[in-house]
């Protein structure tokens, strides 16, 4: 899938948006791809199927979903974002939805 995503996305930065990476150090950039492709990646999916084996799949699915909306808001105290309409609305349309299917799927098993 990241694959994927690289062979989308690379066409897109190349020709249209601004580009700062060569004003970075090489070693960050090859660090920074070791951490986030490597090692946090791997280590969220082994965490990912930890909680799976432990509160079950709906209720990891259901946390997975809430990760945009608790970023967004956590996002105000520590990064001084502000939050308009769109993204209050956004994250209640998304936290209302993950919790919806995931009660709903709990529901039709119990």
């Amino acid at each position: 899938m990241a694959v994927i995503s690289m062979v989308c996305y690379t066409p897109v930065y190349l020709l249209f948006l601004p580009k700062a990476i060569t004003t970075v150090p090489l070693a960050f950039v090859l660090w920074q791809g070791v951490y986030q492709g490597i090692l946090a990646a791997s280590i969220a999916g082994l965490l990912f199927a930890y909680a799976i084996h432990n509160i079950g799949p709906q209720r990891a699915t259901l946390m997975l979903a809430l990760v945009p909306g608790i970023s967004a808001v956590a996002a105000v105290p520590l990064l001084g974002e502000s939050l308009d309409a769109v993204t209050i609305a956004g994250v209640l349309l998304v936290t209302i939805g993950a919790v919806l299917g995931a009660t709903h799927q709990l529901e039709k098993r119990g």
